[in-house]
C-alpha cells in the first residue's frame, strides 16, 4: 500500500523528472564514472604506453572535440603507394591493440593521403589507397588480433582532404601521410562520424 499511495501525490508520471529531454522521463539518469570516456584520462592512458614501450619515434598523440588520436606516419606503418601493414611496425600495433582492448570506447581508423595522385594498377587514386590503408589497420586489430568487440571500430577514407600540414613540401606531404586511431571521448560525437 506504501508505494501505491507514494506515487499518486504526485500529479502526474511527468513530474518524477522534467528535464532536458536527454534522460529518461521517470527516474535519474546513473552517474557516469567511467573514466575512459574522459579525454584527459585517454590521452594518460595512451601517453603512458608511449614512454612504456619507448615509442616517441614511431607514434604521436594529440586530443581534439572528438577524443585522442595515435597517429602513425605512413613510411612507418606502409610502404610508399602501398596498403600492406610491414612487419617492423606490428609489434607496435600490438601495443596499441592492447591498450584497446582495454577500454570500452569507440575506435575509428582514418586513412590519409597527400595531394600528389596515385598513379599505380592497385588504386585509382588517393581515396583508394587511403581506405585500403585504414582498413587494413582495423582488420589487424579486429580479425587478426580479435578484438573482443569488433562493433566499436570503423574506418574511413580521408584522402588528402584533411592534411594536418599544408601540401606545399616534399617534408610536409610525408606528415600528412598518415593512419590515425581516433579513440572516441565523447559518445555523442562516435553517433556523428
Amino acid at each position: 500500500l506504501f508505494p501505491y499511495t507514494t506515487l499518486f501525490r504526485s500529479k502526474s508520471v511527468l513530474d518524477f523528472n522534467v528535464k532536458n529531454g536527454e534522460v529518461p522521463l521517470v527516474g535519474e539518469p546513473e552517474p557516469t564514472t567511467n573514466p575512459s570516456n574522459n579525454t584527459e584520462d585517454i590521452y594518460k592512458k595512451v601517453e603512458s604506453l608511449i614512454k612504456d614501450k619507448k615509442l616517441e619515434d614511431t607514434v604521436s598523440i594529440k586530443s581534439d572535440s572528438r577524443g585522442v588520436i595515435i597517429q602513425l606516419r605512413e613510411n612507418i606503418i606502409f610502404e610508399s603507394g602501398k596498403a600492406e601493414i610491414i612487419d617492423k611496425i606490428k609489434p607496435v600495433l600490438n601495443s596499441i591493440n592492447g591498450l584497446l582492448s582495454t577500454l570500452p570506447n569507440d575506435v575509428v581508423i582514418e586513412g590519409h593521403s597527400d595531394n600528389i595522385p596515385i598513379s599505380n594498377s592497385e588504386y585509382k587514386n588517393n581515396w583508394q589507397l587511403s581506405s585500403s590503408r585504414a582498413l587494413n589497420v582495423l582488420e589487424y586489430f579486429v580479425s587478426i588480433k580479435g578484438q573482443a568487440h569488433p562493433k566499436r571500430f570503423k574506418s574511413v577514407a580521408c584522402g588528402e582532404y584533411q592534411p594536418s600540414v599544408p601540401n606545399n613540401s616534399d617534408a610536409n606531404r610525408a606528415l600528412n601521410r598518415r593512419v590515425n586511431i581516433l579513440i572516441v571521448a565523447n559518445e555523442k560525437e562516435a553517433i556523428k562520424k
